[in-house]
């Protein structure tokens, strides 16, 4: 795996993300550009990700988000970040730092379950992790 390409390619994203997020949201937007298209195939590229996984970035839907992300799905798993198991970067609401971690689709939860429900959010930690959560 490349880091330092990876690395300096959501450095560029968090630097320009947000002076960029104050323009129209779009497709001509250097921030959107960068989250949706140039990191996620940046990353495939350099880390060798292959088509079993899909790769998505977002920087919102129809306006920016605070804390815009890119996710690896492996696609036996899911598919979409509402639910399922993915790998995800999520950048810092200042964007001042990026996290890569082990996600969870929380929308499958809330819609299946109800609004509070976080029970069965946790028995799927505990059977990924082996222990009691």
């Amino acid at each position: 795996m490349n880091t330092i390409h990876i690395s300096s390619t959501l450095h560029k994203a968090a630097e320009v993300y947000l002076e960029a997020s104050k323009e129209p949201f779009g497709k001509n937007n250097i921030a959107y550009k960068l989250l949706v298209n140039e990191l996620p195939n940046t990353i495939r590229k350099m880390a060798g990700i292959n088509d079993k996984y899909k790769l998505q970035g977002s920087a919102g839907r129809g306006r920016f988000v605070e804390i815009p992300w890119i996710a690896i799905m492996n696609k036996r798993i899911t598919k979409t970040v509402q639910k399922g198991i993915y790998i995800v970067y999520l950048f810092t609401s200042d964007m001042k730092g990026v996290y890569l971690s082990l996600n969870q689709g929380f929308s499958y939860y809330r819609d299946k379950y109800g609004k509070k429900d976080t029970e069965n959010m946790k028995l799927v930690v505990q059977y990924l992790v082996l222990e009691k959560v």
